[in-house]
């Protein structure tokens, strides 16, 4: 069996046994006071995994990834755009001696798939650029 998949260039035909695992990368040309860019990847969670266990095993990883992550805030949010849960959560580590900021909003699809959208930034996200990503992630409608 095979699966036709469109991306928004065009689509091919995959063998079955393919899962996409894709990273869509938005970036704000030219640079103004908004959000530098968004992030969506794609996971796959494990069979009856809740959404908190979810974000508890990817939290665990990053930690084991990514030395001095700093795990600032976590809160369960409603998405507007599909009414579905998300945990957001704002971290902050050092990468080359820079600080990197980022919010992460993780969502589980009907199916058992994982969408996780990121926006990072080197400097405190003012209220003007929080503002503009809960208005981004309120907009996901699932297909």
């Amino acid at each position: 069996m095979t699966v036709q998949y469109a991306m928004d260039e065009g689509s091919i035909t995959l063998p079955a046994g393919y899962t996409d695992r894709t990273v869509n990368i938005f970036v704000q040309e030219p640079l103004t006071d908004g959000l530098s860019n968004l992030q969506v990847a794609r996971d796959t969670a494990r069979h009856d995994e809740t959404l908190d266990e979810y974000v508890d095993r990817q939290i665990g990883l990053l930690k084991r990834k990514i030395k001095g992550l700093s795990i600032k805030s976590r809160e369960t949010v409603v998405l507007a755009g599909c009414e579905a849960d998300g945990i957001e959560i704002e971290t902050r580590y050092n990468s080359n001696g820079k600080s990197v900021y980022q919010r992460q909003c993780a969502i589980l699809l009907a199916d058992g798939k994982a969408l996780i959208f990121t926006a990072t930034n080197t400097v405190p996200f003012t209220s003007a650029q929080l503002a503009i990503w809960r208005r981004m992630i309120d907009t996901f409608i699932p297909a």
